[in-house]
């Protein structure tokens, strides 16, 4: 029996999907014992009976909690004869470097970043600084799993990474979810699914959307769904523009699928990315995609959607979808999904590495 600890600190949006979904897989297989520790502090969902909830992993500028958290794992990693530990995004990664410093690694260890913080835009030096940091803490680990072909080159290009210790496992989307959904001629929904914070830059998708409903169409709208400290500030700001009735902040939902079935198209305007879910599940019922010209989301559009750096782009592209009534691009986000983002084969691949090592 392999005994395996999951632990994630920032359990919200796509990496709160890739821990439940990975979850599943190793429930499901005979050969594994899955523990899982996350923190609740970024999340509204209710969290699995299978997860141990520790939102003390959310408090790393806390020395004397990290000392308690460190040793808290050790204790854990006797007492269970833990095998492997698998760390999803930074904090996470952080924890295990800390734990190794005290104690020696005496486990194997898997780390997924979910987009390396360096893929952030920022001045040259804090950049160095922010590399040479990764550098260290993916040292200690046996195999770094990439969500992205490119996120991967980012980490090899910067010598984060040795190739050898390091794979490319997509995100996915369970094969039942896509489906085709057929195009009504009156959809001119423009929707968007990301927490509203500055990664997935939500100011953006207001200026985006202010320039195209001023120029161009003002019976367009545009939804932005999800929760985040900058959601008061971007409601604010749009209704300061008097645009309330055209591009709408609805805050966390539970029934997002249900709003992505009637829209025309998605739009996502993060700064950098892993591999999103939110995208992948728009695509898996047919919807164009126009995305920020950022890691994560090149390897998304395949002929069906556009990368846009500014608004005349933007403007563009939304004009030429909407024109469409064919939805080529949609049907081809179906396609690529089917091709390349299905679920059980990406976490099968999990799996198997896990045994692997």
């Amino acid at each position: 029996m392999l005994n395996i600890l999951e632990i994630c600190e920032s359990y919200e949006g796509g990496v709160k999907t890739h821990l439940n979904k990975l979850s599943e897989y190793i429930i499901n297989d005979k050969d594994i014992k899955g523990y899982f520790w996350v923190s609740g502090k970024r999340t509204k969902n209710e969290i699995s009976n299978n997860f141990t909830v520790k939102d003390s992993l959310s408090t790393l500028i806390n020395p004397i909690k990290q000392l308690k958290n460190i040793r808290d794992l050790k204790v854990f990693i006797k007492k269970n004869r833990i095998d492997i530990v698998h760390a999803h995004s930074t904090y996470a990664a952080i924890l295990l470097f800390l734990y190794c410093t005290f104690n020696g690694k005496k486990v194997k260890m898997v780390y997924t970043p979910h987009a390396y913080f360096s893929e952030k835009k920022m001045s040259r030096l804090k950049l160095a600084l922010v590399i040479q940091i990764e550098r260290i803490l993916v040292k200690q680990f046996n195999k770094v799993i990439h969500v992205s072909n490119e996120e991967e080159k980012h980490g090899l290009d910067n010598e984060i990474v040795k190739k050898e210790n390091s794979t490319v496992i997509y995100n996915g989307i369970d094969n039942d979810l896509i489906q085709q959904k057929p195009v009504e001629k009156n959809e001119k929904v423009i929707i968007n699914i990301a927490r509203v914070d500055e990664q997935k830059n939500p100011k953006a998708f207001i200026e985006f959307a202010e320039s195209y409903l001023e120029k161009v169409n003002f019976n367009v709208k545009f939804i932005y769904i999800g929760d985040g400290p900058l959601l008061e500030e971007c409601r604010n700001l749009v209704c300061s523009l008097g645009l309330s009735k055209n591009i709408e902040f609805l805050g966390y939902r539970t029934d997002v699928r249900k709003y992505l079935e009637k829209s025309r198209l998605y739009f996502s305007t993060a700064r950098y990315e892993g591999l999103p879910y939110s995208v992948l599940e728009a695509m898996s019922i047919g919807l164009p995609v126009i995305l920020t010209n950022v890691i994560g989301h090149r390897e998304l559009v395949v002929d069906n959607g556009y990368l846009i750096d500014t608004k005349k782009e933007f403007t563009k592209a939304i004009g030429s979808i909407l024109e469409d009534t064919t939805n080529e691009m949609g049907q081809n986000s179906v396609k690529l999904c089917l091709k390349r983002y299905v679920n059980e084969e990406n976490y099968l691949k999990i799996i198997k590495l896990y045994k692997s090592l």
